[in-house]
């Protein structure tokens, strides 16, 4: 058992150990867990208190499962997400109260997280909120009566008061079932219908308040401060790696021969923030840099052959110089956008069959600008367009395929000689923002093509485009800690 306590706390990080300590608070005191800076210090506690002697370690087992690290279920605990939650039904052992917790902290950004601590600021002790985590935050707010599973009072306001009225509403439900004498513990199929009210019964969700109301309570908040309803079915993403993430980032053009085609400063930007937001999202990263229009095919032809069977999904972002339905290589030869995404459908990649292929270009499609009415102030001295002269083609797209391009066809995209594209900056930012809300990938991209079409570039106005023959939702899991070394929010002001 010793040897299974060492092996999983070796793969937890400081943020599942923090996760791990609120979940077990119902297990050993407070004082005591604020010295565990070890997961096998935390499981041998538990291990001591009779918690982990059945054979199968069910309560490590689902402490493992609520904090979504289904990779150290698979290894070396040897279990999967189906069986847990299969389980959960009549095993579940950690209070749904905690578990509750978990998931509105889940839910909050660090800016809200901030307000938070601001509106506590003269009911806790300040030292104690500093540096503080939602979680840490929890705790203290128990400590000082503010927060008890029959006082969710202090919490509703505090909701009310950063605008997230989606946790109100989920707060609100929990609490009524809790009233109505709902047993301890409860199954797993009861707990989704706590955090999400559109699962209730009819006569529950009456108990609610009507959007009418809601909306007269508070003002609705922006997307970036909500969480997705879970609507609609959605491709299936597995435990541990999601799949392959290809970067093609060409940026010397000087071996074209056949068009006059500039070096594209500011694309190195575009590659190391996608690689870090990919990273972050759990799949494993290749950049491949300067490619000739052979090249460019032969790189996705490797993952053409690649086998993809423990995969979820494969994508590819191309970062280069083109024109309609095509890309260009360094060499300034063409290649039909098309026939790259071709290469990797359901009938030549037999194990990416049904599994969703995610295409971003940031690439001219043209060589007109696009015009509209000013409505801020941006730099424009600093800003090249991708786009090169003539070419020819279509862009058909098969099934379970999502294509984002940075501008629509016959037109130019823009990219700053420093900080990157507007297109593929505003895409990290959004993914890096929606994606712990459980947002869809068509969701983030339509909110990407709002924020580039707001902003004036050259004196002109871009406009990206969403192609997708998607058949289902496609939500990347929700990642525990922040991409390392991602640019703030605010520094996105100063890109353009």
């Amino acid at each position: 058992m010793s040897e299974l306590f060492i092996a999983i706390s070796n793969k937890l990080n400081e943020y599942n150990l923090q996760c791990l300590k609120f979940l077990c608070t119902e297990y050993t005191s407070t004082s005591y867990l604020e010295k565990i800076t070890e997961g096998y210090e935390l499981f041998q506690v538990l291990n001591q208190n009779g918690k982990l002697k059945n054979k199968d370690s069910w309560l490590l087992k689902e402490l493992i499962f609520r904090i979504k690290r289904m990779d150290i279920l698979k290894n070396p605990m040897g279990a999967n997400q189906e069986e847990i939650e299969k389980e959960l039904e009549d095993r579940a052992q950690i209070s749904p109260y905690r578990v509750f917790l978990f998931q509105i902290a889940e839910q909050l950004s660090r800016d809200q997280v901030e307000k938070i601590k601001f509106l506590l600021h003269d009911k806790v002790s300040r030292p104690k909120l500093q540096k503080k985590a939602m979680l840490e935050i929890f705790l203290e707010m128990e400590r000082t009566g503010l927060l008890a599973e029959d006082n969710f009072q202090e919490l509703k306001d505090q909701m009310k008061s950063i605008q997230r009225i989606d946790l109100l509403n989920k707060i609100t439900f929990f609490e009524e079932t809790r009233k109505k004498g709902v047993p301890q513990q409860e199954s797993h199929t009861d707990a989704k219908r706590w955090t999400n009210p559109e699962l209730q019964p009819r006569e529950e969700q009456r108990k609610l308040p009507t959007p009418v109301e809601r909306q007269r309570q508070v003002p609705a908040p922006n997307i970036s401060e909500t969480h997705a309803p879970l609507l609609g079915e959605a491709y299936r993403m597995g435990d541990g790696t999601l799949g392959y993430c290809l970067i093609i980032n060409n940026f010397d053009f000087s071996a074209s021969v056949i068009r006059k085609l500039t070096k594209r400063e500011g694309t190195n930007t575009d590659a190391e923030t996608l690689k870090k937001i990919f990273q972050w999202l759990q799949f494993t990263v290749e950049e491949r840099q300067d490619l000739t229009a052979s090249e460019i095919c032969q790189a996705i032809e490797k993952y053409r052959t690649n086998n993809h069977g423990d995969m979820s999904c494969f994508v590819c972002c191309i970062l280069s110089h083109g024109h309609k339905g095509e890309v260009y290589g360094t060499d300034g030869l063409p290649v039909l956008i098309n026939e790259l995404i071709d290469l990797v459908n359901g009938q030549r990649c037999k194990s990416l069959a049904g599994k969703p292929k995610v295409f971003f270009i940031q690439a001219c499609q043209g060589n007109k600008p696009q015009t509209g009415v000013p409505i801020q102030t941006d730099s424009v001295h600093d800003f090249e367009s991708d786009a090169a002269p003539m070419g020819m083609g279509s862009i058909p797209i098969k099934a379970d395929v999502l294509l984002g391009m940075a501008t629509v066809e016959d037109y130019e995209s823009y990219r700053h000689t420093s900080d990157g594209s507007i297109y593929m900056q505003s895409l990290c930012k959004h993914l890096e923002k929606l994606c712990p809300r459980e947002f869809d990938l068509m969701t983030i991209l339509t909110e990407v093509n709002k924020e580039v079409a707001t902003k004036v570039l050259k004196g002109f106005k871009q406009m990206p485009e969403i192609r997708t023959t998607l058949r289902k939702k496609l939500v990347f899991p929700v990642p525990l800690q922040k991409p390392d070394g991602f640019r703030e929010e605010e520094a996105m002001d100063t890109c353009d």
